[in-house]
C-alpha cells in the first residue's frame, strides 16, 4: 500500500491547475440525523442526511497564472466554477463550487499568498 505525498494533492479550476500551491485540502461532511428512540437502549442512533464538501487552498501569488486568474475572475463575476482535486494515485474528486472566500496577503518578510475557500454547489464525484 503506497503512501500519498502531500505534493501530489493538487487543485484545478476549469481544467487549469492552480500554480504554486502550498496547501490544498478537501473536507466532506454529512449532516447527522438523530433516529434514536426508546428501543435503542439509551444509545444515540444516527443516519447521514445531506452531504457537503469544501476545498481550501493556499498558493504563492503569481502575476500570470491561468488557474489563479480563473478563480479571481469567477469570484469578481459572482460565478461558480468547475473544480477538481487530485489526490495522487488515490483518484480525483470533481464538482461545481462557489468561491466563498478569496484572500490576497502580503506580509513584509514573506511572499504574497492567495488563499481560496470553495464550497460545493453540486454533488462531488470521484474518479
Amino acid at each position: 500500500m503506497a503512501k500519498i505525498r502531500g505534493v501530489d494533492v493538487l487543485l484545478s479550476v476549469g481544467g487549469q491547475t492552480i500554480g504554486s500551491q502550498r496547501n490544498a485540502s478537501l473536507k466532506m461532511d454529512g449532516k447527522e440525523i438523530d433516529v434514536s428512540d426508546k428501543t435503542t437502549g439509551g444509545w444515540d442512533t444516527t443516519i447521514v442526511g445531506n452531504r457537503t464538501w469544501a476545498i481550501d487552498c493556499e498558493a504563492i501569488t503569481l502575476d500570470s497564472d491561468a488557474g489563479q486568474n480563473a478563480v479571481e475572475a469567477a469570484f469578481l463575476a459572482g460565478n461558480q466554477i468547475s473544480v477538481s482535486i487530485a489526490v495522487g494515485a488515490h483518484g480525483t474528486y470533481s464538482g461545481t463550487a462557489s468561491i466563498v472566500s478569496l484572500e490576497l496577503t502580503g506580509e513584509k518578510d514573506d511572499v504574497s499568498m492567495m488563499k481560496i475557500s470553495l464550497k460545493g454547489a453540486s454533488a462531488l464525484t470521484a474518479a
